[in-house]
Parts: structure tokens; C-alpha cells; sequence
């Protein structure tokens, strides 16, 4: 296990929905992200105001209530409601996912198997792939050789794979 990308072993906080710190600094973020959103305007940059749809919600998974410790949610004024969409944003809205799933994957295989998993091809993990290997001889876009692609070049996007390959 990767365990110098976890850092040291602390005992989990408990208690978080009780915490009067937390709660500050919860209503202290809540404001300041509202602020960011509205204005387009942060330290770390300015981007366009108003376009963006936000929610976050941070629970512990330490405290027997089912009740976050954190719960944002901003609507964009200029969501479009069209087409069974929605004018609002709650607790239940249903966002795609988009890149950031496979961003958590790779930590998570990192974390679970290390950096030498990196190195192995795919094949490894999913013998059936072989079935439909090529030898590189076919079409380089719709074919794949899948012993020569490794874990690291599906998580770097660099395994030469077509968006929709066979």
C-alpha cells in the first residue's frame, strides 16, 4: 500500500455536528463560497459569475447521525429550465459525474496497489481483453493491443485507445 501518499495515522475526529468551530467555519464557508459564485471573484482568480451550479455536502462517517456537517447548494440564476431540467439546486439534485470519477479511481488504485501497479498491462486485470487483442498489424484506431497498455496509460489517457473502440 501507498501509505507515504496517506500521510500520518490520526485518529478520526468525532463529535463534528456538535463543534462549535465547525459550525462556524460552516456558515463562514457557506457565505464565502455564495460571494465567489455571485461575483466571479476569488483569490485563486477570477472566472464568470452566475454560470455555475454548485453543491457540496461533507458527512463523517464517525457520528451515528446521518446529518452533514457541511451542506452547500447554489443555483445559478441562469440555469436552464428547459427540457426537464431545473431552476433549483437541493441536497437531491442529480449531477454527471464528467472527468472527476476517473481522477478518484486512480488515487484509489494507487492507494490500494501502489505504483508498481502502474506498470502492468490491462490484461493483467481483465484477461478477457485478450480475445480481442491485436498484433498491431489491423487499424491502429480501431484495434488495441492490449498487452502492450498499461493501467498508467489508461489513467493518463495516453493508451492510444479511440473514443470507441471495438
Amino acid at each position: 500500500m501507498a501509505s507515504f501518499l496517506l500521510g500520518p495515522v490520526y485518529d478520526p475526529p468525532t463529535g463534528l455536528l456538535i463543534s462549535d468551530a465547525l459550525i462556524a467555519w460552516s456558515s463562514q464557508l457557506s457565505g464565502n463560497l455564495t460571494q465567489v459564485l455571485q461575483t466571479g471573484q476569488s483569490a485563486f482568480g477570477d472566472f464568470e459569475a452566475n454560470t455555475s451550479s454548485v453543491s457540496i455536502t461533507i458527512v463523517s462517517t464517525q457520528d451515528a447521525e446521518d446529518a452533514p456537517f457541511f451542506d452547500f447548494h447554489y443555483a445559478s440564476p441562469f440555469l436552464n429550465d428547459s427540457d426537464g431540467g431545473t431552476n433549483s439546486v437541493t441536497k437531491n439534485s442529480i449531477y454527471r459525474i464528467g472527468s472527476i470519477s476517473k481522477l478518484v479511481t486512480a488515487y484509489a488504485l494507487l492507494v490500494g496497489y501502489g505504483w508498481e501497479s502502474w506498470d502492468h498491462p490491462v490484461t493483467q486485470y481483465i484477461p478477457e481483453l485478450r480475445v480481442g487483442a491485436s498484433d498491431g498489424a489491423g487499424d491502429p484506431v480501431e484495434d488495441a493491443s492490449w498487452d502492450e497498455i498499461t493501467i498508467g496509460a489508461l489513467a493518463s489517457h495516453l493508451s492510444g485507445i479511440g473514443r470507441d473502440c471495438k
